[in-house]
């Protein structure tokens, strides 16, 4: 079984450890040769990221770390994705379906790494570019309903379908089935739950469910 790891509170032992304290790795290490040391505390959320989105725009990229992570530069942002890039950590695709902008996925590599470092990933069957245009677009749109959350300050918390497989699949308390995303909003004070899903049809469906947590 693909993707063994820790499940509960992956993400943010990953978030806190590179916020604060950059993570001292081996030579040898595949990610400190595509990483700055100094820059650690951008460099796995950036890869997390791309794990977690499927597929993300080189802006989309840029706004989740201004707006997680405080990240300001985006010379500095170029140069990193670059280096990851070139460390085949992550896929770039150019096509011309996203305004002539670049596209990434995570690599095998860029998984096997943040598995490694204790990230909770399932591997899945994905469709290739030549029949996954669906699927990259419902990537894309994801992203932009993540990113609206985030600037209005209603958004409490984002579990991605990546998440979601790896508990429903390495342990006993899953959901009821794989969503695109379980989110909690905080409307009116009141914390709502939305289960985020897709139809056989192809048409998004959102399951909605509204209680406090």
């Amino acid at each position: 079984m693909a993707g063994m790891c820790r499940i509960f509170g992956v993400s943010g032992w990953i978030r806190e450890a590179c916020a604060f304290e950059p993570r001292m790795m081996e030579s040898g290490d595949a990610l400190s040769e595509g990483i700055n040391r100094t820059q650690c505390h951008t460099g796995l959320p950036l890869l997390s990221q791309v794990l977690h989105s499927g597929f993300i725009t080189h802006s989309q990229l840029f706004e989740f770390l201004r707006l997680d992570y405080c990240v300001s530069s985006r010379n500095v942002f170029n140069n990193r994705v670059l280096r990851l890039v070139n460390h085949r950590l992550l896929v770039r695709h150019d096509l011309p379906l996203t305004n002539r902008e670049s596209v990434y996925s995570i690599s095998e590599a860029g998984a096997s790494e943040l598995v490694s470092k204790g990230e909770c990933y399932v591997r899945t069957d994905r469709p290739n570019f030549g029949n996954g245009r669906s699927h990259l677009n419902h990537a894309l749109d994801l992203n932009e309903i993540q990113l609206a959350l985030k600037r209005t300050g209603t958004l409490v918390y984002w579990t991605p379908e990546t998440e979601i497989r790896s508990r429903n699949d390495l342990t006993a308390n899953g959901y009821w089935k794989y969503y695109d995303a379980v989110v909690v909003c905080r409307l009116a004070g009141q914390d709502c739950k939305f289960h985020w899903s897709t139809s056989d049809a192809g048409k998004r469906r959102h399951y909605v469910t509204f209680g406090r947590e």
